[in-house]
């Protein structure tokens, strides 16, 4: 029984983990939007542009998604323990 209750709760830890990490990228996600919304708002007022670097997106939300299933999957295997 022990062993059960010390599963759950290294899962719900994972969980909690996670979901911070997710929360975290959306919400850099939302910022950047909202940024980028008000640079155009400053271009069509004819004001001069900024430069930006370049962020490679695609890396981070691949590794979010691997970090999900690879949590789906524990979920997954933790269930078919009898």
């Amino acid at each position: 029984m022990r062993a059960v209750f010390r599963y759950i709760n290294y899962y719900k830890d994972e969980h909690k983990a996670t979901l911070k990490e997710a929360t975290t990228l959306l919400e850099l996600a939302l910022w950047k939007a909202n940024v980028d919304e008000k640079e155009k708002e400053k271009d069509s007022f004819g004001e001069r542009k900024t430069k930006r670097a370049k962020v490679d997106a695609g890396s981070e939300k691949n590794e979010v998604k691997s970090h999900l299933v690879q949590y789906s999957d524990e979920c997954l295997a933790f269930s078919n323990v009898d």
